[in-house]
């Protein structure tokens, strides 16, 4: 008998990189992606990616993550100016952050070929494999004071699970009447 056979498995993991709704919030460094894409941060073994636009300035003034963890920006990390009023900090949509008139930073956000060979680093985080190399994300459009919400819905999740357990006790049935069935033959078959 061939036991690995039997039971359940999983089947492959996949992350499901849709985007999800747009929540406006009116911070500052809030920032969604509107399309793919990925913002890079530097990690301690180097870059990371994430759709978690939901950032904060340190206390050096640099643009980091809930981590702590500096945004990298084209020309490198982010800091806006000391004694800059929030009001006038304004990020375009192609990611150039303005401290009033004076450009400070461009965010670099970045698309790979195939997003599910990226690694989890974290619960937003993601690494990517040496041979898949970010590229620009072109069609990536920024959109200040707004956040991306999680692409799914508790609701539509809860449905699914119910769902899945009324699968789960119908294939339960069906085992139950064939094990019964196959009883059944093998005591008549025993009796012949």
């Amino acid at each position: 008998v061939n036991y690995q056979a039997m039971g359940t498995s999983s089947g492959e993991i996949i992350t499901d990189f849709s985007s999800g709704i747009l929540e406006k919030t009116g911070q500052p460094f809030d920032i969604a992606i509107e399309g793919e894409g990925f913002f890079v941060v530097e990690g301690p073994n180097g870059p990371l990616y994430t759709r978690n636009g939901v950032f904060h300035l340190d206390g050096e003034g640099r643009l980091v993550t809930p981590e702590m963890l500096p945004v990298k920006g084209r020309g490198g990390e982010i800091s806006i100016p000391p004694n800059t009023s929030m009001a006038a900090v304004t990020i375009d949509s192609e990611g150039r952050i303005f401290a009033g008139n004076t450009e400070v930073g461009q965010l670099d956000v970045v698309s790979f070929s195939d997003p599910q060979r990226l690694v989890r680093a974290g619960s937003t985080l993601f690494e990517a494999p040496a041979d898949m190399p970010p590229r620009e994300a072109e069609e990536a459009q920024l959109l200040q004071g707004s956040r991306e919400r999680a692409n799914v819905t508790a609701i539509q999740e809860l449905v699914d699970m119910i769902a899945a357990q009324r699968r789960h006790e119908a294939a339960q049935k069906s085992m139950s009447l064939i094990v019964e069935s196959v009883g059944k033959h093998i005591n008549v078959q025993g009796r012949g």
